[in-house]
């Protein structure tokens, strides 16, 4: 609706209202409003926004010459919203809006709960149980004061915040009745903290469970300023929860996340109007704003109440059991905070070296473009980039082919590289239009690497004096704590990191990375194929198994199979020819795991590696690939059913994927197909890193993972300890807790390898990517074919050469 039509029907909106309150009384008039423009007519605010306020009361229509009073307002979406072509999956949420509402109206109180609070340092003989709720406040809150760092190195740099004043208060509650709240500025108020956590510690020892919301970020604060509490906030020492997490968990779909919108949405906690009176607070002793810190923490531990109980009913049926999902959980909030407390180091002057080099070529290519008479960046780019690749299409005759790409909504001709890379393969050698297209082909491969990585790096992220950054780590989709409200983590049980987006450093980023100690080394340990072995390992498909299990080369099959059904484009006695065409079976087994079909095959072939395949010859190699790996097929179809009918899947470790309904069912297939592989890869990688983590810290060795790229592992240590790492990480690599409790589960083993690369070396801190390659297999390979005989042949000389230390495969 428009601000016009809105403003043409408030006047009888409002007389509507207030002939209500003046037949029922003010006292019993609630209004609910549904959808955006509801809420906006209302609140004067968004509905996301309102969502954390369910209840408060607003004044309506200010300037009216009669005066409605305050009224409390509920909000929740348009029950049209909820239409299966539109967003069903708001349902639930929708739901718990109404049942909400119900209860309010059942019981005419606030939502806000009733609660003793207690000044920590009076605090007497408390009662203690095994779980318990904590939240910090920090600096942000006070009036006047803007936090824009959320790491406490950061607070340091930035808001120039010294650790010591950093966190105002801390919050600990252990039954919804009472909270304490201490004052950590005060000696004896934090002495009595520090006190209180200890004998918690030693009551329950490693049986204590820890909750909060977004729980990395209050033990970020409290480790790092306090190093008292370096050893009682031990990793792995106990159990910690993330409400967060567990929100994901129960439903992956919901809108609401943050701790208020969660509070309000289930009907705990109503802070409406509160967060407007912290932000007054003018110091750490203010009344409301311990009030606020005692809600949270109260808030935290009854949201944690509500959905552990939900969970264990639904994750009755799931095989692994509540105490090793627990650990699993608690583990990679511990692995998170161990990312984000060290986060890594460039060798910064390596890092400006690149960034001016890539600089000063992005210019030179802008230059060159002048004189061809284009435009590549800046005012005017767009229409001449169009102009240049529309020309080139055209006298390469191409102009109409099914492969040039369009923008959606205009259908004009795409300036990303791709189409310009199309055009070059038929435009004539002679053709003026050739050199300024390379001109922006290379343009375009080099401008993303400069303005998504080295500029903001550089520029931003990056320190000028030790080269450190600190990205924020999220374990699931979660709103991250600044002022952008955005959102990180992903659906796929990956960890994600952001600010900078660490994960996907290109490979010449990668290599200005350094250790941080003086004699260190910095090394990538890479788990080999994990999302082929897993579907071998749930479906237990026996060729998949099998060629796993005896240490085949699995791509060199699948490359045999394409030359079997008559795609042989390249030599294969030939080294180059081989791996080019192993590469090739390698794309099928990974779009296979997906579900991909002919046509897929087809645009994988030539947009990838500029193959044309027939679609029937491609069919063909389709239906051959099934009939080699027929019960792999059957359990994704067995996938595809159980969404059908129930609409989700779920992981034995507890998460969870909603699926919603959409026309284009490839798509949705291969998320279906996706979900369990993926996610199930991501957290046996996640477990391995997670026990190199508690073995090096049990052994005392001085090990740091700064990046973890969900099937890839930076690990960082002094070179005297370079054989124990190894060691480690060996032993986990192969042998992840997860990986060996599924393998109980399904009954049936599938090997783990990896490899390893030294990306830093102190002794030679100018040499990045030397390659030194470890893995399980043994040189036993039962030669079947001619691709297989060459991969034997490749795969003996690698092994020699492993044995100097000097090789390392893909």
């Amino acid at each position: 609706m428009r601000d016009g039509q809105l403003s043409a029907c408030r006047h009888h909106l409002h007389l509507d209202i207030r002939r209500i309150v003046q037949q029922y009384g003010k006292n019993n008039v609630v209004i609910l409003a549904l959808g955006a423009e509801a809420v906006r007519t209302l609140t004067h605010t968004t509905i996301t926004a309102w969502l954390s306020r369910q209840g408060a009361t607003t004044v309506l229509y200010r300037s009216s010459p009669q005066f409605i009073p305050p009224l409390p307002v509920f909000a929740t979406y348009h029950p049209a919203n909820l239409a299966p072509n539109r967003s069903p999956h708001l349902l639930g949420t929708f739901v718990s809006h109404l049942e909400m509402l119900k209860r309010y109206l059942a019981t005419g109180k606030s939502l806000r709960p009733e609660f003793k609070l207690i000044n920590g340092a009076s605090a007497q003989s408390v009662e203690m149980r095994k779980v318990c709720s904590l939240d910090i406040e920090t600096y942000g809150v006070l009036r006047g004061v803007e936090q824009t760092a959320f790491h406490p190195i950061l607070s340091e740099r930035i808001d120039g915040r010294p650790r010591e004043h950093q966190v105002l208060t801390v919050a600990v509650a252990f039954d919804p009745s009472k909270a304490y709240v201490f004052t950590l500025a005060d000696i004896e108020e934090r002495s009595a903290f520090f006190s209180m956590f200890r004998r918690w510690r030693e009551v329950y020892k490693s049986e204590c469970v820890l909750v909060g919301h977004n729980i990395t970020y209050d033990l970020l604060y409290l480790r790092m300023c306090f190093p008292e509490l370096r050893l009682l906030i031990r990793p792995f020492s106990f159990y910690i929860e993330d409400t967060a997490v567990l929100n994901h968990l129960h439903d992956d779909l919901q809108p609401s996340r943050s701790l208020k919108a969660l509070a309000s949405t289930f009907g705990l906690a109503d802070y409406s109007g509160l967060l407007e009176e912290v932000k007054e607070s003018p110091n750490a002793r203010d009344a409301n704003l311990h009030y606020y810190n005692a809600l949270d923490a109260i808030t935290t531990l009854r949201l944690y109440e509500f959905f552990i109980a939900r969970l264990k009913e639904r994750w009755q049926s799931l095989p692994l059991d509540d105490d090793f999902r627990l650990r699993f959980r608690s583990d990679l909030l511990w692995t998170i905070l161990h990312l984000e407390e060290h986060g890594l180091t460039f060798n910064r002057k390596a890092l400006v070296s690149l960034y001016n080099k890539q600089r000063r070529h992005l210019q030179s290519l802008i230059e060159q473009g002048k004189q061809a008479g284009y435009t590549f960046a800046g005012s005017g780019s767009q229409k001449s980039v169009i102009g240049l690749i529309t020309s080139a299409l055209t006298e390469a005759g191409m102009l109409d082919d099914e492969r040039v790409i369009r923008t959606a909504k205009t259908h004009q001709i795409s300036i990303g590289k791709e189409n310009a890379v199309l055009a070059l393969e038929k435009l004539p050698a002679s053709s003026p239009l050739r050199k300024p297209l390379e001109l922006y082909v290379e343009y375009k491969s080099n401008i993303g690497i400069y303005n998504s990585y080295l500029k903001p790096l550089v520029e931003q992220f990056v320190d000028k004096t030790d080269g450190s950054t600190y990205p924020s780590w999220f374990a699931v989709p979660t709103f991250v704590k600044d002022a952008e409200g955005g959102t990180g983590g992903m659906r796929q049980g990956r960890i994600a990191a952001h600010r900078p987006a660490a994960q996907t450093f290109p490979p010449v980023v990668k290599d200005t990375l350094r250790s941080r100690f003086p004699d260190g080394v910095l090394l990538e340990y890479d788990l080999s194929q994990i999302e082929l072995r897993v579907p071998a390992l749930l479906s237990g498909d026996p060729a998949m198994c099998e060629a796993f299990q005896q240490r085949k080369d699995i791509h060199a099959q699948t490359a045999q199979l394409l030359i079997d059904a008559g795609l042989g484009f390249y030599n294969i006695t030939d080294e180059d020819g081989f791996k080019k065409m192993r590469q090739l079976g390698k794309r099928l087994n990974f779009l296979m795991q997906y579900r991909g079909g002919a046509a897929t095959f087809v645009e994988v072939c030539r947009s990838d590696l500029g193959l044309e395949v027939p679609l029937e010859l491609a069919k063909r190699i389709i239906t051959e690939y099934w009939r080699m790996y027929t019960v792999l097929r059957k359990w994704q179809d067995e996938l595809i059913a159980f969404v059908e009918e129930h609409g989700y899947l779920i992981t034995p470790t507890g998460w969870r994927r909603t699926f919603v309904p959409t026309e284009n069912k490839k798509s949705l297939v291969f998320e279906i197909c996706n979900f369990p592989v993926q996610t199930t890869a991501a957290q046996v990688f996640q477990s391995a890193h997670a026990a190199i983590l508690r073995e090096a810290q049990r052994r005392r060795i001085p090990l740091i993972t700064p990046v973890q790229i969900h099937d890839a592992l930076f690990v960082d240590t002094r070179l005297p300890y370079l054989d124990q790492v190894d060691e480690i990480v060996e032993k986990y690599m192969t042998h992840p807790p997860l990986w060996l409790r599924l393998q109980k589960i399904y009954n049936r083993e599938v090997p783990l390898e990896y490899s390893r690369r030294i990306v830093y070396d102190a002794r030679n801190p100018n040499n990045h990517g030397t390659d030194r390659h470890k893995r399980t297999e043994t040189a036993a390979i039962s030669v079947n074919s001619s691709v297989e005989r060459q991969a034997v042949a490749n795969q003996n000389g690698q092994t020699q050469a492993r044995q100097r230390g000097l090789f390392d495969n893909d």
